[in-house]
């Protein structure tokens, strides 16, 4: 009996025992697992997620806000040093930090050189349009490429933003329940003359632009057909365009960042009211200066020397032109190509220059770059920028007759 009484009083002992140690279990396991789950993991992914992917997505999306910043991931690259306190990185901004943003007034040539391959075609489509009716001809300012029929101004080229334009001496009101979706600009002096205001944003709207130009010029028919390639224009990074005279800095500014606005370089609004009813500065005849320097630019062309006096400088050569193809050359390219009072002609050119097809019988020379030498250039059309700066590096500027009717 006592042996038995003994076994009862181990195994009553051995169960209490056992009830005693499992609430122990309970507190210790489960609190343990728990705060090591949400407090160490969540948090950890978090963090490392957003800042990490978000900004390096942003400078893809075509219409977000890094994309300010550069046109492209070559762009990115080349104004690293201009832009390194803004470039180092949006994702190395925290909120309420607060970064420099550069502002930036850009120039009608400037927008189309750092213009989309796309846009560069439907310029020249459309510039092909305009140039075969008579008497039509162009220049180029710092806002916008104008086309003169005689005196009177009946299109312009510009850019708003970065969608290419073109304006028309057409009224808009009188399109304004038509396929054509047109904005009146008539409120602004600038576009006085040209008020109808039509974006490039497709194809089908070069086509439909090319419909409103027959109109302008109608009952007129064209001269000739155009099949010139204006739309080779290489790409240039802001701070060489910089260099060039063809971007101005105009300001900078800090801004704080507050997770979405970050942009290290900012556009003027070329299109503000008060911009269009003052002057033009590229367009304001400045006095001239010394007939000679060491390299000239377009914008000092313009500034140093009216449309009026390149005109003038232009000299008539004894050959007749021959448009059955047409080429372009730049001024720059014949400061690489010629050296110093060494005469340019369409024969030079072709043994000189590579990319000029040798079928080529009518050649135009353009404003391009820098001109850093005096040359005599004979040529069958120069834009005015181009008289200009062969002029001021004291140079001559002979012209080909046209062939009489």
């Amino acid at each position: 009996m006592a042996k038995r009484n003994v076994r009862a009083v181990i195994i009553a002992m051995l169960i209490k025992g056992s009830k005693q140690e499992e609430p122990a279990e309970e507190p210790v396991e489960e609190p343990a697992e728990e705060p090591a789950e949400k407090p160490v993991e969540e948090p950890a992914e978090e963090p490392a997620e957003e800042p990490a992917e978000e900004p390096a997505e942003e400078p893809a999306e075509p219409d977000g806000a890094a994309e300010e910043l550069s046109v492209t991931q070559t762009e990115q690259a080349q104004n690293a040093a201009l832009f390194a306190a803004g470039a180092a990185g949006a994702a190395g901004l925290v909120i309420g930090q607060t970064f420099i943003r550069y502002r930036y007034d850009r120039s009608f040539e400037a927008r189309l050189i750092q213009s989309s391959d796309e846009v560069k075609g439907w310029y020249s489509e459309l510039k092909n349009e305009l140039l075969p009716y008579e008497k039509v001809h162009g220049r180029r300012s710092w806002r916008h490429e104008a086309y003169r029929r005689g005196r009177p101004t009946v299109a312009k080229f510009v850019f708003r933003g970065k969608t290419l334009c073109l304006c028309l001496a057409l009224d808009p009101k009188a399109y304004a329940e038509s396929k054509y979706i047109v904005d009146d600009m008539s409120g602004y002096a600038r576009f006085e003359a040209t008020p109808l205001l039509y974006r490039l944003k497709n194809p089908r709207r070069v086509r439909y632009a090319k419909e409103l130009i027959a109109v302008l010029f109608a009952p007129a028919q064209k001269l000739r057909e155009e099949d010139t390639d204006y739309s080779d224009i290489p790409f240039e990074s802001t701070q060489a365009l910089l260099e060039r005279g063809l971007i101005r800095e105009v300001g900078q500014e800090s801004v704080v960042y507050d997770g979405t606005n970050y942009s290290a370089e900012a556009d003027d609004d070329e299109f503000e009211e008060e911009r269009e009813v003052r002057e033009e500065p590229a367009e304001a005849p400045a006095e001239p200066a010394e007939p000679v320097r060491a390299a000239v630019t377009v914008s000092e062309a313009n500034a140093r020397m009216t449309d009026e006096e390149a005109e003038a400088a232009v000299e008539e050569g004894v050959r007749f032109a021959d448009k059955t193809k047409t080429g372009i050359v730049n001024v720059d390219t014949l400061s690489e190509l010629f050296s110093e009072g060494e005469k340019v002609t369409l024969e030079e050119l072709k043994k000189r220059f590579p990319y000029l097809s040798k079928k080529v019988t009518y050649i135009k020379v353009l404003a391009r770059g820098r001109l850093d030498k005096p040359l005599i250039v004979e040529a069958d059309e120069f834009s005015l920028e181009a008289v200009k700066m062969i002029v001021l590096e004291g140079g001559k500027v002979i012209r080909t007759l046209k062939k009489p009717n």
